[in-house]
């Protein structure tokens, strides 16, 4: 029998499986976690005359995506430009238990969910210690999401995402 509903449990697979494709820069595998144009919202045979839509606004883009091979080239990027799967993440971190500035707030809704809070990215960078001189350090990038999911065929898939530094890394002019 093919699962009707989700759960917490689900979700937080869903972003455990999401932030591994993007650690392992598997840019092709994380496009796959989104909505395709066509994939119908509904199991019901009787409700599947509406189209999933992907509706996509990441970070580190100002576009909005709206298809699986937009979001497959953002992860992707070229090679003037790498995509976010190929920026050489060290961790992402949904979790607020493993970094004091990851929020998860999990919404239920039958076949779907929405997910809202602060993922932690880490990555190596070059800083200057207290001396002036230049080190690898690890930083930490805290940014806002909303992801909305739907159970679709018995997967689940991204079929909204909404990502923004929060207020206070954004320069006001």
């Amino acid at each position: 029998m093919a699962k009707n509903n989700i759960t917490v449990q689900d979700v937080k697979d869903a972003q455990d499986e999401w932030a591994n494709r993007i650690i392992d820069q598997d840019s092709a595998g994380v496009a796959k976690l989104y909505a395709k144009s066509g994939d119908n919202w509904h199991r019901d045979k009787r409700l599947r005359t509406e189209k999933c839509v992907l509706a996509f606004n990441p970070t580190l883009d100002d576009n909005f995506l709206t298809t699986n091979d937009q979001a497959l080239h953002y992860f992707e990027g070229t090679d003037e430009k790498p995509g976010f799967a190929k920026k050489g993440w060290l961790k992402v971190i949904f979790d607020p238990k493993d970094h004091p500035k990851a929020q998860r707030l999990i919404t239920i809704t039958g076949d779907g969910a929405v997910a809202v809070g602060r993922y932690v990215f880490e990555f190596e960078d070059a800083v200057l210690d207290s001396a002036g001189n230049q080190v690898l350090a690890i930083v930490r990038l805290a940014v806002d999401y909303t992801f909305v999911y739907k159970l679709v065929a018995g997967d689940l898939i991204i079929i909204a995402h909404h990502s923004s530094l929060p207020l206070a890394q954004k320069t006001v002019k």
